[in-house]
């Protein structure tokens, strides 16, 4: 019989049914087929799988936990022997420490993170650590009694055994259907810890000289392990489910030695103390037999943490037994409905061919098709519906020709053939280019090729579109009239049906605009002097780092120096400086930057110092610019005499790489002091020289709100139009006892170290918000740190006085940030809130180092306020001219008002109004004042 006679039956009853009817059918019974098989599958696979795999989970949780236990229990042991006299054991207690810190911190932790992530969230697991750390080797000189020690172990302990109940209820550790398994996991998660801690308890006796009432105290523990002990030497022995254990010999074994061992200690107690008038106890004996018993308890545990593990594993065997039953039933049921399925075919396979031809003759071109219909089902319908589809292709590609012009409209567009010769470009092409299309076609795009890109960019990008790739990348252009314009460009290869190349299509977009906006960005991370990479490059060169380590320099005396040979002299040294650095550079392979005046970073990364000492290094490095710079002629003078002092501060030393900074400018000061050429950072040298100051400082803080002496001043802010008063910026000033103004960078710094600075926020909002009720002509602004706006405390006081005050149309925040902005997602939510109360929002020191362009864009605020570090010089620093001339047209484009800082003369007033300034601020057009004029 062939394949075709054997189909003749389905065949003959899919013809009598209609096509919605064979889908019906063929559904149903494919559904009654497959559907069922597959619940089955899921059900016994993916439920009790995932239950074992997550005792599994809860058996290794419970194994780290344990370890933990068992070194806190050591760690106890051994700190009582080492208070009973024995200071030998300290190193041993160390080891004890760095083994706990790396079983919790390090392999809980990660495994945790990695699988449940309820630890890790968990305030009372993290505070174990904690608490840990208060009886650890460091604290010994601060710990006064036993009882401590055992408090804080005993703590620890309690904690863990709570956490272990937790993840065995969270990975049904513990809930089966099997005996054998729940008796495992009671054994692993409770009686075994509380079998070895009391044990550890009778060790920790041993550790000194015990009298006869201490150890006559613990013979009723003794008296409950032994119970115990024989209660689940009992259970194994009538338990028949677990007779059938490969270890069960050995469990009953090492319970039974267990048990010997705990009723030889309470012979040892009746022989040696009952039966003996001594009072002070031999415990040698003692602590013996009680070492034996904890190393039988450890090997016992272990034991049935394997025997779970087996246990389990193979309840998982026999699952993948079942599956592959299921899964060869399945395979016959499928062999069954594809045998329908061919029937089915079969049975529309001609109509199908109609649709088939039609959509080869629409693939070549022919677009007005109309196809015979020979029967009103639903093929029928749907042949109906192509011819339908048929007409309305027609009115398509008319849309089409609309999204041409489109882009045309929008995009320089133009097409070349496969040898890069012009066929088409359109009208925009022309405009920006400034050739005709009669100048255009038939000639290569080198027509506008600029000088100054390499060749090496557009042999990239014919191996890209030769290779039937998009290329994209930004290309500078020069235009018939020699003006350089750049463009964003997208090159596409177009081919045709047998993928084929046959042409390609060039879309560009003129960016000239944006790329000026970032260069004038960039110049922000440039040193104006060297041409240095600045402080702004290094802070965001930090993020991406990899184990750093920094070299903090500079010339010792450097001001001195400039008085005596004057400031073109001192710049032509770090010109000089910068440029030995530079050739030092292609050696030694550092990043380089220039810090504040005479200060120069070297930025390493890790893997440099592998085989190198760093002493000798940097040492080398300082030896080596001082000869170089002294031989230098500059202008005038034969040679000039200048010396070196450096500190480095590597990755081991702390977490947050932009301490680096700090930390190495502190080991270069250590040098100084100590007339070295360099120092390495250790963390001694953190010990603040004013702790002490820092400690008088907060407590005048702490007066100073308490006696209402912290108070809000009002500096005047012009509009360069009119000349009038329109605005006020409020500061915050703190008097001492005889009503003079501290200095307000030390209070506010102090302030916020001593978690004060909320405090002093809350003041500044409330005062200002009631000085400005009796001025409502007067907008006024505050200053918003980024803290401030992460605080919930500050935020949810600024929103409720918002909703209660009638003038707060008339309020702007101004934000300001110690760092760059990361999260402007919780920035911009803070403004949405204020905004809805008509505040307005400035961004405040704009250019001062960390504010840059990015934040004019990502956040919505009304105002630009100009840092003083760029106004102060502008009549006489070109570039700062510059940056500032940008600054206020890039903000005029995105609808923004500037406000020039630090105006203190007429000439900078006069120069930030021709450049466009909106408003001007500053010594010269009012002095901060507590009275509102």
């Amino acid at each position: 019989m062939t394949f075709k006679q054997l189909l003749s039956p389905a065949l003959y009853l899919m013809n009598k049914l209609s096509f919605k009817s064979k889908i019906i059918f063929s559904i149903v019974l494919l559904s009654i087929l497959l559907l069922f098989p597959s619940r089955t599958v899921f059900l016994a696979y993916y439920q009790k799988g995932n239950i074992y795999d997550q005792r599994l989970i809860g058996l290794n949780y419970i194994q780290l936990m344990n370890q933990s236990i068992q070194t806190i229990q050591k760690h106890r042991s051994l700190t009582k022997e080492y208070f009973d006299g024995n200071k030998d054991i300290r190193e041993d207690i160390i080891d004890l420490e760095e083994k706990f810190y790396m079983v919790v911190t390090k392999r809980l932790k990660d495994y945790d993170a990695s699988h449940l992530n309820i630890l890790v969230k968990n305030k009372d697991f993290n505070n174990i650590i904690s608490d840990f750390q208060i009886i650890d080797a460091n604290n010994f000189d601060s710990i006064h009694s036993n009882q401590t020690i055992l408090e804080n172990h005993g703590k620890i302990i309690e904690e863990f055994t709570k956490h272990i109940f937790k993840v065995s209820q969270k990975t049904k550790f513990y809930k089966s259907r099997n005996l054998t398994i729940n008796y495992l996991a009671d054994m692993l998660q409770s009686k075994l810890l509380y079998l070895y801690e009391y044990t550890r308890q009778l060790h920790d006796v041993s550790a000194g000289n015990i009298s006869k009432e201490e150890i006559q105290s613990k013979q009723k523990i003794l008296f409950s392990l032994v119970t115990n002990l024989h209660a689940i030497e009992l259970t194994i022995k009538e338990n028949e489910v677990l007779n059938g254990l490969d270890n069960y010999a050995t469990i009953t074994q090492n319970t039974k030695f267990i048990t010997n061992k705990l009723e030889t200690l309470i012979d040892m107690i009746n022989n040696d103390i009952d039966k003996n008038e001594n009072t002070i106890f031999n415990n040698q004996k003692f602590k013996l037999e009680t070492k034996k018993i904890i190393s039988a308890e450890e090997e016992l545990y272990e034991l049935y943490i394997k025997t779970y593990r087996e246990r389990t594993l193979k309840q998982k065997d026999i699952l993948k037994k079942e599956l592959w039953s299921l899964f060869l039933l399945f395979l016959g049921i499928l062999f069954i409905a594809l045998y329908i399925f061919i029937a089915f075919y079969q049975s529309i396979t001609r109509n199908l061919k109609k649709l088939q031809t039609a959509s080869e003759m629409i693939s070549s071109g022919q677009t007005k098709i109309k196809l015979q219909v020979d029967r009103q089902d639903e093929i029928g319908d749907a042949l109906l519906a192509f011819n339908t589809m048929s007409e309305k292709l027609n009115e398509n590609i008319s849309f089409l020709d609309g999204y041409k012009t489109a882009i045309d409209n929008s995009s320089i567009v133009s097409k070349t053939n496969l040898k890069g010769t012009i066929t088409y470009v359109n009208q925009l092409f022309c405009d920006t280019s400034g050739y005709t299309k009669e100048e255009l076609l038939g000639r290569s795009h080198n027509i506008i090729r600029h000088p100054d890109m390499p060749k090496s960019a557009f042999k990239d990008m014919w191996e890209t579109i030769k290779a039937k790739k998009v290329w994209k990348g930004v290309v500078s252009n020069l235009s018939k009239s020699g003006e350089t314009y750049i463009v964003n460009a997208t090159v596409l290869p177009i081919l045709n049906r047998y993928g084929k190349i046959i042409e390609y299509i060039a879309v560009r977009h003129d960016i000239t605009e944006l790329e000026k906006s970032k260069e004038e960005i960039k110049k922000q991370k440039t040193d104006l002097l060297t041409g240095l990479a600045n402080r702004n490059q290094l802070v965001e060169d930090l993020k991406s780092a990899v184990n750093p380590t920094i070299f903090y320099m500079n010339i010792d005396d450097f001001s001195g120096f400039n008085e005596f040979y004057g400031s073109d002299i001192g710049d032509s040294v770090l010109i000089n400086l910068a440029n030995i650095l530079r050739k030092l550079q292609e050696k030694k392979h550092f990043q380089l930057y220039k810090f504040q005046s005479d200060q120069f970073i070297l930025l390493f990364e890790e893997s440099y110092f592998e085989e190198i000492n760093f002493q000798f290094f940097f040492e080398e490095i300082i030896s080596d610019i001082e000869e170089k710079i002294s031989t230098l002629q500059i202008k005038n003078q034969n040679r000039v005499s200048i010396s070196l002092s450096s500190g480095a501060a590597n990755y081991y030393a702390h977490d947050n790489y932009q301490n680096l900074i700090l930390y190495a400018n502190i080991a270069r000061k250590k040098a100084k002091e100590q007339q070295k050429k360099f120092v390495l950072f250790d963390h001694s040298m953190r010990k603040s020289e004013n702790y002490a100051q820092n400690i008088e400082w907060i407590n005048k803080i702490k007066e100073a709100l308490i006696e209402e002496r912290v108070v809000t001043y009002y500096q005047p802010i012009i509009d360069n139009t009119t000349g009038k008063i329109v605005k006020y910026e409020t500061l915050v000033r703190m008097l001492d006892k005889e009503g003079n103004t501290v200095p307000t960078w030390t209070f506010l710094e102090i302030a916020q170290k001593s978690k004060l600075y909320p405090q002093v926020t809350k003041i500044v909002i409330e005062k200002s918000f009631k000085a400005f009720e009796d001025f409502p002509q007067y907008d006024f602004s505050l200053n918003l740190t980024v803290e401030d706006i992460h605080s919930k405390e500050i935020t949810e006081f600024i929103y409720d006085k918002l909703k209660h005050y009638k003038n707060s149309n008339r309020v702007i925040f101004e934000i300001t940030e110690s760092e760059e902005v990361r999260d402007y997602k919780t920035i911009n939510s803070f403004i949405e809130n204020v905004k809805k109360h008509g505040v307005k929002i400035a961004i405040d020191d704009f250019g001062s180092g960390y504010a840059n362009f990015e934040h004019i864009i990502s956040i919505d605020a009304d105002f630009i306020k100009i840092d003083g570090s760029l106004i102060k010089n502008i009549d006489t620093d070109k570039n700062a001219r510059i940056i500032t001339e940008a600054i206020i047209d890039f903000s005029k484009k995105l609808g923004k008002k500037t406000i020039a800082e630090f105006i203190h003369c007429e000439e900078i007033y006069n120069i930030v109004k021709e450049l466009g300034a909106d408003y001007s601020q500053g010594f010269y057009l009012g002095m901060p004042s507590p009275i509102i004029k």
